[in-house]
């Protein structure tokens, strides 16, 4: 029998195993398919800033608890794996269209304690004149950072595998062992688990994994489309940002362009419409990408919450489940926060947040 059974082998899955086998604690964690592989591979990879002396709103608040964990702990997975997650400080430019726009996202960065300053004309040609001279305003964020998903999930897979974490793989769970206010174990379409404590990180699906006990889990899928370019030499170096899409730059020479929402279900495949939609956002912004090589493309599914919130606790119907999803686009820059306090609450510490926030049962 295990301490803890997590359900669900995305990066909050995988972080929130690391950190409790980390402790001591015996863990297995069950994936439907393959660790890593559905909307924390899609992910660009973003880690925006926050404070905590500041935040009052919770998802800002679990960022600032994220934010300043990354470098520690990407230190700590090249030391202990060797796999570089390519995590860097980057920066990042904030693109306004008109002065209403300005003043709505300085608000909001106000909001968050996120540090920035606005460039002069003179000054954003001189550090950005790739950027389309047609955008009036640019806020820059030097605290912004970035990862490279699909290098931190194997070094996270590695750190599990190094600390002891038994992962199982292509096992859909199909039911829960009950016993009183209690979950005993956990069927899969192979076998049955046994652990003292169940942490659900389900993502996308955990509106079907929770019915399944009974619970009442408002997430829903929301796919994301991104197009990844070639392009040498980079005309950028820094995240360039409007509202919900973005262009992040690649060491490599490559730039994702993100992203969609959709409201499909459980639809991930790419969309001619979505593409052009990406690709023309893309070619406003920097007119040198107009016309650059398409590598590939692909899309995730976020697990969206009805106030893009995530879920984090104890459920109330059963004393030893716990729960970590509906972290909608914002899944990996929350990841270590995330697991910061998930393994304080699974192993009966005082959590560095109040959870109350999160909960399932918020108003």
């Amino acid at each position: 029998m295990s301490d803890v059974i997590v359900v669900g082998g995305g990066v909050i899955g995988l972080s929130i195993a690391w950190k409790l086998a980390e402790q001591g604690a015996r863990v297995q964690l069950i994936e439907q398919t393959q660790v890593g592989r559905e909307a924390s591979w899609a992910g660009a990879g973003m880690l925006p800033p926050a404070s905590l002396d500041i935040a009052t709103d919770p998802l800002a608040r679990l960022r600032a608890l994220s934010h300043p964990l990354w470098p520690d702990w990407s230190a700590q997975i090249r030391s202990e794996t060797g796999i570089d997650n390519g995590f860097r400080p980057c920066g990042a430019l904030e693109l306004a269209y008109s002065e209403t726009e300005l003043q709505q996202t300085e608000l909001q960065l106000q909001k968050e304690g996120a540090e920035y300053h606005l460039l002069t004309a003179s000054e954003r040609k001189a550090q950005f004149p790739a950027v389309s001279p047609e955008i009036p305003y640019t806020l820059f964020l030097p605290e912004m950072s970035q990862v490279r998903n699909p290098r931190h999930l194997r070094g996270l897979v590695a750190l599990c595998h190094r600390h002891g974490v038994e992962i199982i793989e292509g096992e859909p769970v199909v039911g829960f062992e009950t016993v009183g206010g209690k979950v005993t174990g956990v069927r899969t379409s192979r076998s049955e688990y046994q652990a003292e404590r169940i942490c659900l990180t389900t993502g996308a699906w955990s509106k079907q994994i929770g019915s399944l006990l009974g619970l009442n889990v408002p997430v829903r899928p929301v796919r994301g489309q991104i197009v990844l370019l070639r392009h040498q030499p980079l005309p950028f170096t820094s995240i360039l940002q409007h509202r919900e899409q973005y262009l992040v730059p690649r060491p490599d020479g490559r730039i994702l362009i993100g992203a969609t929402m959709e409201e499909v279900g459980f639809l991930k495949a790419n969309t001619v419409s979505g593409i052009s939609n990406l690709l023309e956002f893309a070619a406003q912004t920097v007119p040198a990408l107009s016309g650059a090589d398409v590598e590939r493309t692909w899309a995730g599914l976020r697990p969206g919450s009805p106030d893009n919130i995530p879920f984090l606790g104890q459920t109330s119907e059963w004393d030893n489940v716990y729960y970590a999803f509906g972290h909608f686009r914002d899944g990996l820059q929350l990841s270590m926060g995330t697991a910061l306090v998930m393994s304080q609450l699974l192993l009966d510490q005082e959590t560095s947040l109040d959870l109350a926030p999160y909960a399932l049962e918020r108003p």
